[in-house]
């Protein structure tokens, strides 16, 4: 068994992955489900702005760069897809952070807020929010002094090597499900190009980390996920497995 280990974590990291130790492998030869997050795990994380539908007497230039602003500072890869589509970004004040919807800081006085459309109680946008999810696209929401000003669509492309590995883990016997933060439809329509049936939109971190007994039904999991918001989910599961190109240590 040791010599077997030793060989494992070794052909382990030639091919990347970083291994804590011995019992790990061991534990991950027992997995029977693996739970998946989907922005940046099933996705390449490189996500794009791909439409912006604006209200009355606002441009493009001017929603994007309100949302540009709040996101001057974060690391989000959806807030990167953001900052790549304007030229100068002048930060917000105050900006503050709210887990699991979104953002809210001021630009010259006037309060603005982006985030999911689920924090906004309004159905402007909402055929435009539905039909840019449907297409696989997360949809954020730019409010400036309490009104809606934009919606902005944001895609990231499925890893083009997702759907292989979903087949194989299937072929070895092994369940997989998606966990995201993201919309129901843009989960639905990304994890059906994966070939995951399984799918639980909508988590806070917290969310995630409880689903995973209720998901693993008294078999062994392993959680793959970025490493941020997953951390309290990484932890839980019997097998953490961090994406640490793109995700915290």
């Amino acid at each position: 068994v040791p010599l077997s280990v030793v060989a494992a974590i070794g052909a382990a990291s030639s091919n990347g992955a970083l291994v804590k130790g011995g019992a790990a492998v061991e534990e991950l030869g027992r997995i029977r489900v693996v739970a998946l997050d989907k922005t940046g795990t099933l996705t390449a994380g490189r996500p794009e702005v791909i439409d912006v539908v604006t209200a009355a007497g606002i441009s493009r230039a001017d929603a994007l760069a309100a949302a540009a602003a709040l996101e001057a500072r974060s690391e989000h890869p959806l807030a990167r897809a953001i900052l790549a589509s304007v030229s100068t970004v002048a930060a917000a004040d105050d900006v503050t952070a709210i887990p699991g919807h979104g953002l809210t800081g001021t630009i010259d006085g006037a309060a603005i807020r982006l985030g999911k459309p689920s924090w906004f109680n309004t159905d402007i946008f909402r055929a435009d929010v539905t039909r840019l999810q449907s297409a696989g696209a997360t949809v954020i929401l730019v409010e400036r002094a309490e009104e809606l000003i934009a919606a902005i669509a944001v895609r990231d492309e499925l890893r083009p090597e997702a759907a292989d590995a979903v087949r194989r883990l299937t072929a070895l016997g092994i369940d997989t499900a998606m966990l995201s933060g993201d919309n129901e439809l843009t989960a639905r329509a990304l994890a059906t190009q994966a070939g995951i049936g399984t799918v639980h939109a909508e988590l806070l971190p917290e969310g995630k980390a409880a689903l995973l007994a209720d998901i693993a039904a008294g078999r062994k999991i392993a959680m793959v996920g970025d490493g941020v918001n997953d951390a309290p989910a990484l932890a839980t599961a019997d097998v953490g497995i961090a994406m640490g190109a793109m995700g915290t240590d």
